[in-house]
């Protein structure tokens, strides 16, 4: 990803100044400041990331204020004080923070003991990091029905486009905020878009999710080849949007609609564990997903997700039938109104005619009483004269 791009995506520069403030307001002992100083000039000459740097300030911030001594006089009972009050601390770190701290400890400690190449400090050599445990469940995954009420719950159709291509493509958000018009080329079922992630540029492909896609494109008064796909205004120009805004609004949208509250990630794994169920080699579900070669994240974040084959053992080595296997519908694909205009499986009306659709997921369970509502409304105004040509007219006036 172009450094440029990324320093817009996650304010590092804002973040690498808020991190050095923070240190220098910090209670910490003056000495142990200018370790720091020191550190992260060699966070920086070792090449790694702004925002591994950040990481590692934070962490080594964090330590120097809970164990108030000199990093020069740390010893090895020291290091283990320090990590069992991480781990017995009134805010409960996660596994995955706690892991955190020991690598930011060792980084630290190699630095201050100048420790060559991949040589550890004597005095944090000990500390491990621990495998965590992944808790996902596949009741806490989206099903396809349940994110088409997702999408057709979003305030704007830039929001739904968001949420059906993140679904579609598994892609991580910061990959999807990162695409610029130069990033997309038409083909005959969709789109091309190229990305880049942590792990590389590859491509991805928007095929159900095309209808929303199109309008966004053909709706953007933005056609420089660098405007974001996806943008904020600031200042009256284009920016990248940020990933809160996103987060914020799915959190709130999935809580209204499902009552609970989700991230953006949950998309990436339910459609991960759907490519697998749907019998996707691997190797395929790895490309779709950015995974690095020799990554083996799908088989310890995904597999266990997909229960079916598991249960099919269990039934015939039993002398039994799996009930529970059901054939497998792709409720999530696009469809034709009467008019010919293709539309996304969430739209309720055609944005080409105005029709609504019968079979659009809001009006199931609703006796078709919303449907016929809406359909009489719209038939009333078709038939009044003048009426549906100014609503037309008054609509592509707020457009404008």
């Amino acid at each position: 990803m172009d450094a440029d791009i990324r320093e817009q995506l996650f304010d590092l520069n804002k973040q690498i100044a808020q991190t050095e403030n923070t240190i220098k307001k910090s209670c910490m002992l003056g000495s142990n400041k200018q370790i720091l100083e020191g550190f992260e000039k060699f966070l920086y000459s070792r090449g790694l990331s702004i925002l591994r740097i950040v990481k590692y300030l934070r962490t080594s911030k964090t330590i120097a204020e809970i164990y108030d001594k000199p990093f020069s006089e740390y010893t090895k009972n020291d290091c283990d004080t320090v990590m069992m009050r991480l781990r017995q601390s009134p805010k409960k770190y996660k596994p995955n923070t706690i892991n955190d701290f020991i690598g930011g400890l060792r980084m630290l400690f190699k630095y201050i003991d100048g420790a060559d190449g991949k040589a550890q400090s004597p005095r944090t050599a000990h500390l491990i990091k621990k495998a965590t445990q992944n808790k996902l469940r596949k009741e806490d995954l989206i099903s396809e029905s349940e994110l088409l009420k997702i999408i057709s719950a979003m305030p704007s159709k830039q929001y739904q486009c968001i949420i059906s291509l993140l679904y579609e493509s598994g892609a991580r958000p910061s990959e999807i905020r990162a695409i610029q018009q130069k990033d997309i080329s038409q083909i005959e079922n969709g789109y091309k878009l190229n990305i880049s992630g942590k792990t590389g540029q590859r491509t991805i492909f928007s095929v159900s999710s095309a209808p929303l896609l199109r309008e966004i494109i053909n709706n953007n008064p933005y056609k420089e080849a660098q405007t974001p796909l996806f943008y904020a205004l600031e200042d009256g120009k284009p920016r990248f949007c940020q990933h809160k805004a996103w987060e914020s609004m799915f959190g709130k949208v999935t809580f209204k609609v499902l009552g609970r509250k989700l991230n953006l990630y949950r998309l990436r794994h339910s459609r991960a564990t759907t490519l697998i169920e749907r019998g996707f080699n691997t190797s395929i579900v790895k490309s779709v997903l950015g995974h690095s070669r020799g990554s083996n994240t799908l088989e310890k974040t995904y597999l266990h997700l997909n229960d079916g084959d598991l249960l099919d053992a269990y039934c015939t080595a039993a002398g039994h039938e799996n009930k529970e296997k059901k054939p497998i519908k792709n409720i999530f694909q696009a469809k034709v109104c009467r008019c010919g205009n293709t539309m996304s499986a969430h739209q309720i009306l055609c944005e080409k005619c105005g029709t609504p659709d019968k079979n659009a997921e809001l009006f199931k369970n609703e006796k078709n009483e919303l449907y016929e509502r809406m359909l009489a409304a719209f038939l009333a105004i078709k038939e009044t004269p003048g009426l549906a040509a100014d609503i037309e007219k008054r609509l592509t006036a707020q457009k404008k």
